[in-house]
C-alpha cells in the first residue's frame, strides 16, 4: 500500500510541476513578454515541485481574479515555501 501512495504521489508532483510551468509561462507571457514567461516558467517550476497538488486552485483564482489575485498568491505561496524550507532544514 505504501508503494502506491509514493507512485500516485511522485504522479500528482509531476503533473503539478507541468501545470505550475504552464500557468507560469501563460501569466508571465501575458503580462510582461517573453522575459515574463521565461521567469514565470522558472517560478512555476518551484512553485510545482514544492506544491505539486495546488494547480487546480491556482488556476480557479487566476480565472476568477486575474492578475492582482496571482501575485498575492505568488507571493504568500513564497512565504510558505521559506517556511516548509524552515521547517524542512529544522528536522
Amino acid at each position: 500500500m505504501r508503494r502506491e501512495d509514493e507512485e500516485l504521489e511522485n504522479k500528482l508532483i509531476k503533473y503539478g510541476i507541468i501545470g505550475h510551468v504552464m500557468l507560469g509561462l501563460l501569466i508571465g507571457f501575458n503580462y510582461a513578454g517573453v522575459g515574463g514567461a521565461l521567469l514565470g516558467g522558472v517560478l512555476g517550476v518551484v512553485a510545482g515541485f514544492m506544491f505539486g497538488i495546488t494547480i487546480i486552485p491556482a488556476i480557479g483564482i487566476l480565472l476568477a481574479g486575474g492578475f492582482l489575485l496571482a501575485i498575492i498568491g505568488a507571493i504568500v505561496g513564497f512565504f510558505i515555501i521559506i517556511g516548509y524550507l524552515w521547517n524542512v532544514g529544522k528536522q
